[in-house]
């Protein structure tokens, strides 16, 4: 059985070292530590919304890219999760809305994503009586 760890790991691992600036080797470890974490929650509460598996799995990457991008700017994230789950419910919708105006364009939705989330009618009730509501006058002595 031949070790895993050779010498061309050796010089790919200093390269990496000597390029990447402390800030950024913190960074990725953070941003992978995130991703074990907490991908699958993002994968599925995306696959939710989109009944997707590739769109999902896009987004929830691009989600990441953007936690990515923020280590590097700040030393830390007060609350990952609750990060990824704003920056994952404004791609969804950001994916919705350009999908909904080409498919007013072409005429179809070119992912089966948008069509189940933008069909679905309104959740308004009409009220059971449809009298209209006259108001009541007490009578005073």
């Amino acid at each position: 059985m031949a070790p895993c760890h050779t010498l061309a790991n050796d010089k790919q691992y200093h390269l990496f070292a000597i390029f990447v600036r402390p800030r950024e080797s913190t960074a990725i470890d953070q941003a992978h530590q995130y991703y074990r974490a907490y991908a699958s929650k993002i994968n599925r509460y995306i696959l939710l919304k989109t009944n997707d598996p590739e769109l999902s799995a896009d987004l929830t990457h691009e989600s990441f890219a953007r936690l990515f991008t923020l280590l590097q700017q700040k030393e830390s994230v007060e609350k990952p999760l609750a990060y990824l789950y704003t920056v994952a419910n404004h791609l969804v919708i950001d994916h919705l809305r350009s999908h909904a105006t080409s498919r007013t364009d072409r005429g179809t939705c070119p992912s089966s994503a948008c069509t189940p989330a933008l069909a679905r009618p309104s959740p308004i009730r009409k009220p059971a009586s449809t009298r209209p509501m006259t108001p009541t006058v007490s009578a005073s002595s």
